[in-house]
């Protein structure tokens, strides 16, 4: 498991991005939760991948910033800011990550 964690130089928000990988090093799931002044929301996006990095599964959930309550984002909120998933980095084999060297094992 790794966790990343990416903001905005002005604080307008911040994302987490948990990795979890198989015992082979490739990607089972990838969740992203971003968290913004922009609507006071969090959006929850879950990623699901085969063995071999495709997607198989792609959830949302948009929740409250405030109270963490399920809420639905407005139109006007959709349509300003984009598809989400295509903004979220994650790694599909720890071999990608920044930090794979220090994973190698030492002989």
């Amino acid at each position: 498991k790794s966790n990343f964690t990416l903001f905005s130089p002005s604080g307008d928000w911040a994302n987490y991005v948990y990795h979890y990988f198989r015992e082979d090093g490739t990607l089972a799931q990838a969740e992203s939760e971003m968290r913004t002044f922009n609507g006071d929301l969090i959006i929850i996006q879950d990623f699901y991948f085969d063995r071999k990095g495709k997607l198989l599964k792609k959830t949302i959930k948009y929740r409250d910033l405030q109270t963490n309550k399920p809420i639905t984002p407005t139109k006007e909120f959709l349509e300003n800011n984009g598809n989400f998933s295509s903004d979220v980095e994650y790694y599909k084999k720890t071999s990608e990550l920044p930090f794979a060297d220090l994973l190698k094992k030492k002989k």
